[in-house]
């Protein structure tokens, strides 16, 4: 089987804001302690207001998750490195 997703998903609800992160959010433990009020699983953080954060580190944990999932996409199907927490 195969098929189409996002690289960055953003998904708006009523209590808080989703940001799903296809490599996880592992890779970005350093920069997501200088992020500000949010909550965080393995691949989702939770933010409730963006007030709450720093939209410049938001910025750059989203550009550098885009940037890895678009390069690692080059070497063969995306599906090898989804799912996966690395550092």
């Amino acid at each position: 089987r195969e098929g189409d997703s996002f690289i960055i998903g953003f998904y708006p609800r009523k209590d808080k804001t989703t940001i799903y992160l296809m490599d996880g959010t592992a890779r970005y433990a350093e920069l997501l302690t200088r992020l500000g009020k949010h909550t965080i699983t393995g691949y989702c953080i939770y933010i409730k207001r963006l007030s709450d954060v720093d939209s410049r580190v938001l910025e750059q944990i989203v550009r550098q998750s885009y940037d890895y999932i678009k390069s690692m996409s080059k070497e063969g199907p995306i599906r090898r490195i989804l799912w996966k927490t690395e550092k």
